[in-house]
């Protein structure tokens, strides 16, 4: 609305490196990027906003309706995955509309399991027989 003030910052301390508004189901959501590690999220409940948990408004906002699936890094690399050029490899990039990585496995090993983890972003990259993943 731009008219009140939602959050206060002792900018001694903390200064927030972005403000994102989201608007889902006519609903207004606000992100603030105070450090890498910290974001805290927002929701207008009436007239007053009230704090989120981070897992829970990727999940039950932003990738609200999207398909869970389970990336193997030991397989083939798939249509899910966008190819770029990266040094003398390749880097793959997860990008299937309507889709969210839910789980991380390498062959048989499980190494997200998406019960406490929320994958934002997966990146692998290969050059030869070498793979490099890179979970947000």
């Amino acid at each position: 609305e731009g008219d009140s003030v939602i959050k206060t910052f002792d900018l001694k301390e903390q200064t927030p490196k972005t403000v994102v508004r989201h608007i889902k189901d006519n609903k207004p959501y606000v992100v603030i990027a105070v450090e890498s590690a910290l974001h805290l999220v927002l929701k207008k409940d009436g007239d007053k906003w009230v704090e989120l948990e981070v897992a829970e408004f990727y999940q039950e906002v932003l990738f609200k309706g999207f398909e869970a699936v389970s990336v193997d890094l030991a397989a083939a690399v798939s249509d899910k995955f966008t190819e770029t050029t990266f040094g003398s490899g390749k880097k793959h990039t997860f990008k299937a509309p309507g889709k969210r990585v839910l789980k991380v496995v390498d062959g048989k090993t499980e190494l997200i399991d998406g019960d406490n983890e929320v994958v934002l972003d997966l990146e692998l990259f290969v050059s030869g027989d070498n793979k490099v993943a890179r979970v947000v």
